[in-house]
């Protein structure tokens, strides 16, 4: 919920947080990741890539771990098939199900798995609904039991009150899996709220659940002279501590771990003592207008306000690019914590780091680290994801994605293999690959039908010199395929036909 998560800290719960956290999320977002844009399509009919091949680093060479094959109804993905990778062979475990509303808004997604020789079986399933305003009232996620049934284990719901068209009560609740029998409880109550023009919320008043009572807890909050100047992220968000799982699966590239619309710039805090309102702690921003540059955090000592720590903000461009957290020791400001970003030419995130101020220095304490390869119409063909090695004190591979957009994706920017050819061609039930292997180099052999369907995979480590690989395509049908071998000092491509 957004008004206690950046006020009272203790109850913080950031929905894209709690969303991001779940495994099964995690999965989703590892399978889907710049999968598709919606409304945000690059250059042609082909924008989406159709395919994805997903690699894990080892320690010591990429390793496939899974590939997806999507289908688009119009901009939208309607199903994917999951191939997993058991030695060099690509065997379907598995797909995925997308539902939409009119509006475009997944409600709903599937997983089943389909292992050969028995039935498939639904494993998980996310769902969301939504009000006739648009807003999101839901998201719950459900797990297969031991006996295969799916139950819920996870939800966040909201209850909205209009006036017309305007939100004037927000009532949120969490599934309580912990309670005999597991039920939705209250958390949260928004009430007299009001707006401004451009229908971000001004001031609200927030009730807290109390378990004890069984009731709201009379102890209300009251926010005055709110302003959103990073954005408002929508009642949803704010109120329902909801997030879109749209949000978190199909961006373009990696998501901003400091989301700043997530935090209003400026809002007066009062809490109820003894059936009274009286100052509690403040936010204001400056400049008055223009960018953010600083948000300064204060609390009521029963007299004044005393200063407690602030926000600094540098930009590039349009991007705030570093995030610092000071606080006031009664007579100087103290760094504790730096959030710093980075973006390309094509305003994609390329770095992020998070430092804690330690012994009067900067210790980086997490940091990701995006390399992306760009077609010529700059459709993302490649993404490499590193992440920061506190103990080794340097970044190593983490992810590698390789998009397929038509028959076969852009070929990668690098040179080719010494020697590569394959033969013969056609081919009947025997392919024979050559290449020249460089020392300490790892390769992958990949084996594609047109459609960009992996049929074959294998890895081939710790030779030199002329390599003769055969490939067997004798239960291979009809028609043209793609063979690719890839090292580090390259890769080459050819098309065969059976």
């Amino acid at each position: 919920m957004l008004f206690t998560a950046f006020v009272g800290l203790a109850k913080s719960k950031s929905p894209f947080s709690q969303v991001r956290s779940h495994p099964q999320v995690q999965t989703l977002q590892k399978h889907f990741r710049n999968t598709i844009v919606p409304g945000n399509a690059r250059i042609s009919s082909l924008s989406y890539p159709d395919s994805v091949q997903i690699n894990s680093w080892n320690g010591a060479s990429w390793e496939l771990d899974a590939v997806l094959r999507m289908n688009y109804n119009g901009s939208r993905i309607s199903s994917a098939t999951l191939y997993q990778i058991v030695g060099s062979v690509s065997i379907p475990v598995g797909g995925y199900a997308f539902v939409y509303n009119t509006a475009g808004k997944v409600l709903s997604i599937q997983l089943t798995v389909a292992l050969p020789g028995q039935n498939p079986v639904v494993i998980n399933r996310f769902e969301q609904n939504f009000d006739a305003f648009g807003n999101q009232t839901s998201l719950k996620i459900f797990e297969a039991d031991q006996n295969g049934n799916l139950e819920l284990t996870e939800g966040d719901s909201v209850a909205f009150t209009y006036s017309g068209s305007q939100v004037t009560q927000a009532t949120n609740y969490f599934w309580d899996q912990s309670s005999t029998p597991a039920s939705w409880t209250p958390e949260t109550r928004f009430s007299n709220l009001t707006f401004n023009a451009s229908g971000e919320p001004t001031a609200v008043t927030v009730a807290y659940w109390d378990p004890a009572t069984n009731g709201f807890d009379p102890s209300d909050e009251k926010y005055t002279n709110v302003q959103w100047r990073f954005g408002f992220p929508g009642i949803s968000l704010a109120f329902g501590q909801i997030g879109d799982i749209s949000a978190v699966l199909f961006n373009e590239t990696a998501i901003p771990s400091d989301d700043l619309r997530l935090t209003p710039t400026d809002y007066t805090l009062e809490e109820k003592l003894n059936g009274v309102y009286v100052n509690s702690e403040k936010a204001s921003s400056t400049p008055a207008s223009g960018p953010v540059t600083r948000t300064l955090y204060q609390s009521w000592s029963g007299s004044a306000w005393e200063d407690d720590y602030r926000y600094q903000y540098t930009y590039s461009g349009n991007f705030v690019n570093v995030s610092l957290e000071e606080f006031w020791t009664g007579t100087v400001w103290e760094p504790n914590y730096r959030y710093t970003s980075t973006y390309n030419a094509q305003n994609h995130l390329t770095e992020e780091k998070n430092e804690l101020y330690i012994n009067s220095s900067w210790s980086l304490v997490v940091a990701y680290r995006n390399t992306y390869n760009y077609s010529t119409d700059n459709r993302i063909f490649r993404w490499v994801t590193e992440e920061w090695d506190q103990w080794n004190n340097a970044y190593v591979n983490y992810e590698k994605r390789d998009y397929f957009y038509g028959s076969f994706p852009q070929s990668v920017a690098v040179g080719k293999l010494n020697g590569f050819s394959t033969y013969p061609n056609p081919v009947n039930d025997l392919l024979f690959v050559e290449f020249e292997a460089k020392p300490n180099n790892t390769y992958q052999l990949s084996l594609f039908s047109v459609d960009g369907q992996l049929m074959h995979h294998q890895t081939i480590s710790g030779v030199t010199g002329k390599q003769k690989i055969d490939v067997s395509t004798e239960q291979l049908a009809s028609g043209v395929y793609f063979v690719r071998v890839e090292g580090q000092n390259g890769v080459s491509i050819a098309k065969i036909v059976k």
